[in-house]
């Protein structure tokens, strides 16, 4: 209904063959409704394969200032596995449980969150590593993401575990950061292989990530490809 004293705008929105990489993509609802400046959602997106989908339902002020910002974002078991395609071919997420509730609140310049997100009995590949028995449990707090719970066995005897607080958008003073303990874990870079042991601390926010800490290399090898080097008369030797 244009043209009156308030403008609304409802559209039933579909997906035609519609992929995130190789995987279908399915909208189960697609309600949107524009009234005075708002956006309100009614929405549900499935991954092919997936016996879930991921659901987002409320108001989206147009004005980013606006505080009348309601969003809640859910999704369980295997409705967020087709997100994971955007971080292939460094990670695969091949098994496990993703349980998702958050409420958005505030304006978009400026989100408050609320809920939780938890990961149960995961697996994946990550860097050429294999990555199982991975548990999490992270906690949305206003500004803040709280990580209760973390870990995960990496390779063929390493691990990886860790807990802490952080930002969630922007860093908040007086966080302690988020701790890693890593042990014995694989990785491979380009030209190298080796073992990691040691301690990381992440600070700042999701969005804005500070690394320090003291990793200790062990077990490793190089790949040094043959070169070259040309001197001064033309002639090349090989090094």
């Amino acid at each position: 209904h244009l043209g009156r004293r308030r403008d609304q705008l409802q559209v039933d929105l579909g997906l035609r063959d519609a992929a995130l990489n190789d995987t279908a993509l399915t909208l189960d609802r697609g309600r949107v409704l524009l009234q005075n400046q708002v956006l309100v959602l009614d929405l549900a997106l499935r991954g092919a394969g997936a016996n879930n989908s991921l659901e987002m339902a409320g108001r989206v002020p147009l004005d980013p200032r606006s505080p009348d910002l309601e969003l809640r974002v859910a999704s369980r078991d295997d409705g967020l596995r087709f997100l994971t395609h955007l971080a292939e071919p460094a990670v695969r997420w091949t098994s496990g449980k993703a349980d998702l509730q958050l409420l958005v609140r505030g304006s978009l310049q400026d989100p408050i969150a609320n809920g939780f997100v938890r990961l149960r009995g995961g697996e994946l590949q990550c860097f050429g590593q294999r990555v199982e028995a991975v548990e999490a449990l992270a906690l949305f707090d206003f500004q803040q993401v709280v990580v209760q719970e973390l870990a995960a066995r990496v390779g063929p005897g390493g691990s990886i575990s860790g807990k802490g607080t952080l930002g969630l958008l922007r860093p908040v003073a007086g966080l302690p950061g988020l701790n890693l303990t890593v042990k014995t874990l694989p990785f491979t870079l380009p030209r190298i292989k080796a073992m990691a042991n040691g301690q990381l601390h992440l600070d700042g926010s999701l969005n804005a990530l500070r690394v320090g800490g003291d990793l200790a290399i062990s077990k490793g090898s190089i790949n040094v490809a043959p070169s070259e080097i040309a001197p001064a008369n033309g002639s090349r030797k090989p090094v």
